[in-house]
């Protein structure tokens, strides 16, 4: 698997969360290094979970989604009454 996503220029113009297990063995590591220059993404992973987080910790994976949803509301609406 090494190289995996290395190919692509990852260019994410909107706030991002991507939500990995630690057990996900085949993509944790390849997405960890493909968001370090990634300034618009966030990276949560959930402990003894494999790939599919939003069953296998179906309530960490909701309280945690609309924690960043709120986080990113309010920073949008701060900004807003900015400018």
């Amino acid at each position: 698997m090494k190289g995996l996503f290395q190919k692509y220029d990852v260019h994410l113009p909107i706030p991002t969360l991507y939500v990995m297990g630690d057990r996900d063995y085949m993509f944790l590591d390849p997405i960890t290094k493909m968001l370090e220059n990634v300034k618009t993404a966030a990276l949560l992973v959930v402990v003894e979970c494999g790939h599919v987080v939003n069953i296998e910790q179906a309530k960490i994976f909701n309280e945690e989604v609309i924690k960043y949803l709120h986080r990113i509301i309010s920073q949008y609406h701060n900004r807003s009454i900015l400018h």
